[in-house]
């Protein structure tokens, strides 16, 4: 390798100040959401407290701003170097054992005050002389495969996104300059973020709203149906697809245990709701459907725009569908406000309207465990109001 191509010792930064206030902003901010994820993933992991974990790593992160002068924008978090020896000392995260493998940690912290003091009397040339890239590099790697299967756990919720924020971070990484070279996890998280938004709200919106009109215009070219035939047939076709979506994602494991804690959440506001003391026995004797579900929000959305939509004209597919989006504000307003009428009132009308939410959420509000109703109890309690009537709608 030519000379030319090796970067020169004098490119390397070693004081970040000097790159100004907003770069530094954005390399502090890429170091705190590459260090945050470990920060809580690690006490999860071994059985430690996480809240602990939090308040020492920011203690940390300010002695050593404090000392450093702040030349360095970085964030002081938990490591994933330690979870092969917490996994030796307690494989299950069994609490009688933590404390050994904290004290394994905290010896292995001794040795940072010892490689300063090497640093201090021999300087970093002839101490880096022991620990050179053969050394320490397969120590990363094989902490990087340790934690594989972790990573793939994770990416497996969402394949696609995971995919798109590697290559993003990789490309800025190889191919990226200036800025862009500096900051690619950071590029990588926002990425992600935007595209898991993006196809959050157009998977919905092709799902319930595109998709019904043009099937609806489809069978209209093949078998004339006349205005009120092609309401009712998107009304049915709108409904089929809503329940196939929920009947599909409530089969996931993991938004199934989601579902459990939402029927969780709803026994616990019943309970409050009938004055009861909130314990894990009161909790349980309470229905798990509630009529301020956000499923009954959602069926709600449904059949109000059924008819709020009726008028809209069929003269173009393509229009209706931009009609439909301009007009969604204001269904999802009545929606809401139905909602809140639902659960101030109990009437015959407010009884009917409610009804189909209640059905509804037979695919999508499950029975929890004991486990489940105490975080329930536990997440609820604290957003108590003092004087119960504040808490009405």
């Amino acid at each position: 390798m030519s000379q030319s191509s090796t970067p020169a010792a004098s490119d390397a930064i070693y004081d970040a100040s000097s790159l100004g206030r907003p770069r530094m902003f954005l390399l502090g901010l890429q170091h705190l959401f590459a260090m945050f994820g470990a920060t809580v993933l690690v006490p999860v992991l071994t059985g430690l407290s996480v809240s602990a974990t939090l308040l020492f790593a920011g203690l940390g992160t300010l002695l050593f701003h404090f000392l450093s002068r702040g030349k360095v924008p970085a964030f002081l978090g938990s490591s994933f170097a330690f979870i092969a020896g917490y996994a030796a000392i307690a494989p299950n995260g069994e609490t009688e054992l933590l404390p050994y493998a904290c004290l394994g940690v905290a010896c292995a912290g001794l040795l940072y005050p010892v490689l300063a003091a090497l640093f201090r009397a021999f300087g970093a040339k002839r101490v880096m002389r022991f620990f050179p890239p053969v050394v320490t590099g397969p120590i990363v790697i094989s902490i990087g495969l340790i934690l594989a299967s972790s990573a793939i756990a994770n990416c497996q919720t969402n394949w696609l996104v995971a995919v798109i924020g590697v290559a993003v971070i990789v490309i800025c990484n190889i191919w990226g300059r200036g800025m862009v070279k500096i900051v690619p996890i950071l590029l990588g998280v926002v990425v992600s973020y935007a595209v898991a938004a993006v196809l959050g709200g157009l998977l919905a919106i092709l799902l319930f709203t595109v998709l019904p009109t043009f099937l609806v215009g489809g069978v209209n070219r093949l078998l004339p149906l006349g205005r009120w035939g092609k309401v009712v047939l998107e009304a049915v076709l709108k409904v089929a697809i809503f329940l196939t979506y929920m009947v599909g994602i409530s089969k996931m494991k993991e938004i199934h245990r989601v579902f459990e804690y939402h029927g969780a959440e709803h026994k616990t506001i019943a309970c409050y709701e009938a004055g009861d003391p909130l314990t894990v026995e009161n909790v349980r004797k309470y229905t798990r459907f509630h009529p301020r579900c956000g499923t009954s929000f959602l069926i709600l959305v449904v059949i109000v725009s059924v008819f709020l939509y009726s008028v809209l004209p069929w003269s173009s597919t393509s229009l209706r569908v931009v009609f439909k989006l301009l007009l969604l504000p204001l269904v999802m307003g009545i929606s809401y406000e139905l909602l809140k009428w639902c659960g101030r009132s109990d009437n015959i009308a407010t009884r009917i309207i409610r009804q189909p939410g209640i059905w509804v959420q037979h695919l999508t509000v499950f029975e929890p465990d004991d486990s489940m109703i105490e975080v329930a109890i536990a997440a609820i309690t604290p957003v108590l109001p003092e004087n119960p009537e504040e808490g009405k709608w």
